[in-house]
């Protein structure tokens, strides 16, 4: 299973943003970026839309980002076993024992997951320019 890995590129996992923190030993996600600081250089927001019409955003590097659109398939897999990966380890990631209807919720989200694919990119910009028009407020 191939997990997404928060502050990282979705196809190689090379970070595309400053990593602040990592997950300790002790949780499932040991070792993996816990904090993450601005997007480095080449850093790429990449928006796709899904079968429902809602859209997914994911960070790419400026290598991976060109064959986006020939890789769906494998780049929403990973989002899939990312999803099943916390599902299977909430309770450990929350440090305790997981309500019915913290489990229900979890369960209802990954199969909502499941059920859609990506059709296509509807966005592809550098990081920079959207932390830009954040900070300009546009």
């Amino acid at each position: 299973m191939s997990v997404k890995r928060n502050g990282c590129c979705t196809l190689c996992d090379e970070p595309v943003f400053e990593i602040t923190d990592r997950f300790p030993a002790s949780d499932p996600r040991a070792g993996q970026p816990r904090g993450i600081g601005k997007a480095l250089e080449g850093a790429r927001r990449v928006g796709l839309v899904l079968t429902d019409g809602s859209t997914v955003t994911l960070s790419f590097c400026d290598a991976c980002a060109p064959g986006i659109t020939d890789r769906l398939g494998e780049i929403w897999r990973k989002c899939l076993d990312t999803m099943a990966f916390n599902h299977e380890n909430l309770a450990a990631i929350k440090g305790r024992p997981l309500t019915p209807e913290e489990q229900a919720s979890s369960e209802e989200v990954l199969l909502g997951l499941a059920a859609m694919v990506p059709l296509g990119v509807v966005t592809d910009l550098p990081w920079s320019d959207y932390d830009d028009r954040l900070r300009l407020g546009l």
